[in-house]
């Protein structure tokens, strides 16, 4: 079995209410397939009365190896999100998956970096979310182009989550070109 090597952050709406956590692990280079799901199990588990959606971040393999698990969590837990890190992935194979597994909704994490790119967006089925990563939101040369992104993905009906916002000035910013939620060290519990 895996290890209990998991976090949760929180994720911010426009309003600064709770929208809800996300769960990722402290130690990327330790994400195996069997680990996401051990963790994922036991988090989801311990936070089955919080509010909100939870956000759970795994890797695409997890969803090949335990999509009938996943889809039962989901079942028993709505607002249970799988956030789908930046990694190689088969897209034609996880789209086959998750068009059998309607209840499984997805998030595509780090979008703008080396593979969190338009073809997860579009071609996957179940995408509720979008998180855009500092990278592309935070250069003032790019910041048309998220403005752009953000409304296209909204008109998709995709939420669209600004992640690693560090300052208040950072939020402002961002809830004037039109994120729906947020997440980063400004709401961090630890800080």
């Amino acid at each position: 079995m895996g290890q209990f090597n998991m976090k949760k952050e929180k994720i911010i709406n426009r309003d600064g209410s709770l929208y809800g956590y996300e769960i990722l692990s402290k130690n990327p280079q330790l994400i195996t397939p069997e680990n996401d799901f051990y963790n994922a199990l036991t988090l989801v588990g311990a936070l089955n009365g919080e509010v909100g959606k939870i956000h759970v971040n795994i890797l695409p393999e997890t969803l090949y190896f335990y999509a009938e698990n996943l889809e039962e969590m989901s079942r028993s837990r709505p607002g249970l999100v799988f956030e789908l890190v930046e990694t190689d992935m088969d897209v034609r194979h996880l789209k086959e998956i998750l068009q059998q597994k309607p209840r499984i909704k997805v998030s595509i994490d780090d979008f703008g970096m080396r593979y969190s790119n338009f073809d997860r967006v579009f071609e996957l089925p179940n995408v509720e979310s979008v998180k855009i990563d500092r990278l592309l939101w935070n250069d003032p040369k790019r910041e048309r182009l998220t403005r752009t992104l953000v409304q296209e993905f909204q008109k998709e009906g995709l939420i669209v989550i600004a992640e690693k916002v560090e300052t208040e000035e950072e939020y402002k910013r961002l809830v004037d070109i039109g994120f729906d939620a947020f997440q980063g060290y400004l709401w961090r519990e630890d800080r």
